[in-house]
């Protein structure tokens, strides 16, 4: 890229950092299939750095600042010393922002199953110094394990997911969030992140005892397509957060959800949270 580009790539950061994809300025932003494979940017966002990949959507995402209201409202929900469990981690962006908002005595554990995104989670890691980070190449689900993974879309490598069924088995290690919290003789957890394109039941079916222990908030993706390549749906993972009496609320409007909504074709992040606790808005 030529200087010329470049200084107007970071004109361009300058009017829509900070602003929610699809307003005003942010149409002005190259979409990221345009770059080429890689572009590698060193940034800092948010008190964090990073080695990012403009080819792929969730660092172009992340380069050009722009605010996901539903991990903004996660975000701001994570207090100092809490232990947080990030399943999913992709490159990063969560559980190295929540690194700082724990604090020296708080805890974030990172699981990222994919070995490509590992690496770049590691280099991510490795720019930064966060000592309170664990980063765990493991996949989580409802049973310990080897998975194999794919990736239909190397633009977007946060798509990544498990394959049932698959007679091409990497050699990736699957425990479950019950196994590594016993193994581990953790006593405390506050906050679990589950993104993990469809498997998200998988993972609450091999945490019961760690929810129902610890009763920590819960942030969870909802796919409802993502979830029937699992035989689950949206109505089974909003049914088993309802058997461990949590309330569940639309992470970005925060409005209650209820399983008499039609869920088809349904994508976003839901925030969960036990019935006797009360989330407060920010």
């Amino acid at each position: 890229m030529t200087f010329f580009r470049l200084l107007t790539e970071k004109r361009i950061i300058k009017l829509v950092l900070g602003k929610p994809y699809g307003s005003g300025l942010t149409k002005l932003v190259p979409n990221h299939e345009q770059f080429k494979k890689p572009t590698l940017r060193l940034a800092e966002r948010k008190g964090v750095k990073y080695e990012l990949d403009l080819s792929d959507l969730v660092d172009w995402f992340i380069h050009f600042g722009f605010v996901d209201s539903s991990k903004e409202h996660l975000l701001n929900l994570i207090s100092k010393n809490d232990v947080l469990l990030d399943v999913g981690t992709n490159i990063g962006e969560i559980s190295l922002r929540s690194s700082i908002k724990v604090g020296e005595h708080g805890r974030v554990h990172a699981f990222e199953p994919d070995k490509s995104n590992f690496i770049r989670l590691s280099k991510n890691f490795n720019l930064n110094n966060f000592q309170n980070l664990i980063l765990n190449n493991l996949a989580i689900g409802s049973t310990k394990g080897k998975v194999n993974l794919e990736n239909n879309d190397q633009n977007n490598k946060g798509t990544t997911r498990i394959v049932l069924n698959s007679l091409n088995v990497q050699d990736i290690p699957q425990t479950t969030i019950d196994n590594f919290v016993e193994e581990n003789d953790l006593q405390k957890i506050d906050v679990i992140k589950i993104d993990v394109e469809g498997y998200e039941n998988e993972v609450l079916v091999g945490a019961a005892k760690t929810i129902l222990r610890f009763k920590p908030l819960l942030f969870i993706e909802l796919d409802d397509s993502n979830l029937r390549l699992f035989n689950s749906s949206a109505i089974d993972l909003l049914n088993k957060l309802s058997e461990f009496s949590y309330r569940i609320l639309d992470a970005r409007t925060q409005a209650e959800i209820s399983t008499e909504m039609n869920f088809s074709n349904c994508h976003f992040d839901v925030l969960a949270t036990p019935i006797s606790n009360k989330i407060h808005s920010t």
